[in-house]
């Protein structure tokens, strides 16, 4: 029988009980035995999660210094993500690192210095890249169903971020760097090319500091100090040629509704994400339309892809393949954020190459 791997975890938040913990219980070969948290209640429910007590940690640093320990997740604020991220990797440790891994773009690539040649999984959480939805669309584009791909856009319309830090910029990076490093990564896999130039525009419509409303959790939220857009729209140049747009509202009064279609000079593909469902074109052929579930009929938590990614993870850290959605991966999904929020403060177009000549 395999030997469980020992898991610490570093930030108890919501996304880490609502998603991570009840994933990583059902896998029979990880043990989460050890968790670094500043509020002292998380700890309850995390341990009520998984069926037993945690060792607790005021100080992620000594959670690191655990010489028991396989890996950790990293799941705190996103200013927080690369240096503790630096430090795991200093300890010897696989990360699992929640999107998005850096708040600037010198402490993105600091990131993927760091672990280049320590032979140690770092697996960034772009969950969507193991959803067997957006998987099947790859699929389909990968075997020619619309021809070469030449656009792509993303809608997504929902309600408000939960928590005050999501609408500062030192503490989120933004937005676009917070939330739609998800929505760039799928343009990056799907279109299968590089970003160059990127122009956005966006503004407070409704969500600006001191209002109340309800967030996507359904909870009362009245954002004490708001420095980010509530709505946005966002146009992307490919090196190779493709564009894509993103639209995105934090202000719906549903819940969610997200929509990606990339378009070829053979047809398109249309993924419908809230009801799992794929709308393909070919040609000039009949429309159709099929689902794309968990094969194991699996309800994920949260998102889809959210057991898959960590399995993904497992067999990372045991040395049974590469990782998957790596710090490169992770760090060119970033991009293009960074260069939609430069864009957004400067109003004019950014290019990628003239970006990345700062940190070089």
């Amino acid at each position: 029988m395999t030997t469980p791997l020992r898991y610490g975890v570093i930030g108890l938040g919501q996304i880490v009980e609502a998603e991570h913990l009840p994933v990583l219980n059902t896998l029979s070969d990880v043990k989460v035995v050890a968790a670094a948290e500043a509020r002292a209640d998380r700890y309850t429910t995390a341990e009520q999660i998984l069926g037993h007590p945690l060792d607790r940690y005021d100080d992620y640093h000594d959670l690191l210094a655990r010489n028991d320990l396989d890996a950790v997740l990293v799941a705190t604020p996103n200013d927080s993500h690369a240096s503790i991220t630096r430090a795991a990797l200093a300890a010897g440790k696989h990360v699992f690192l929640e999107k998005p891994m850096a708040t600037t773009l010198q402490d993105a690539w600091s990131l993927v210095e760091a672990q280049r040649g320590s032979g140690l999984a770092v697996q960034v959480g772009y969950v969507f890249r193991y959803s067997h939805l957006f998987r099947r669309c790859h699929e389909l584009i990968q075997d020619g169903a619309i021809g070469t791909p030449q656009i792509a856009w993303c809608h997504e319309f929902r309600r408000a971020m939960p928590g005050q830090w999501r609408y500062r910029l030192g503490a989120s990076g933004g937005a676009f760097v917070e939330k739609n490093c998800h929505h760039f990564d799928l343009f990056n896999w799907l279109l299968g090319q590089n970003v160059s130039r990127a122009v956005a525009f966006g503004g407070q419509a409704q969500l600006t500091s001191g209002t109340t409303t309800t967030d996507i959790l359904g909870n009362t939220l009245t954002i004490e100090e708001s420095e980010i857009p509530d709505n946005a729209n966002i146009a992307l140049e490919f090196a190779e040629g493709a564009r894509a747009t993103l639209l995105i509202s934090f202000f719906a009064s549903f819940r969610h509704r997200l929509e990606l279609g990339v378009f070829g000079d053979q047809g398109l593909i249309v993924v419908h994400e809230d009801r799992r469902e794929i709308e393909l074109q070919r040609g000039d052929g009949p429309s159709e339309r099929f689902s794309a579930l968990h094969p194991e009929g699996i309800d994920e938590p949260v998102h889809h892809g959210s057991v898959e990614q960590h399995r993904d993870f497992v067999r990372a850290v045991r040395g049974e393949k590469e990782v998957y959605c790596d710090l490169l991966m992770g760090y060119a999904g970033l991009l293009p954020a960074f260069m939609a929020e430069r864009s957004l403060k400067s109003g004019s177009v950014v290019d990628r190459w003239a970006l990345e000549a700062e940190i070089s």
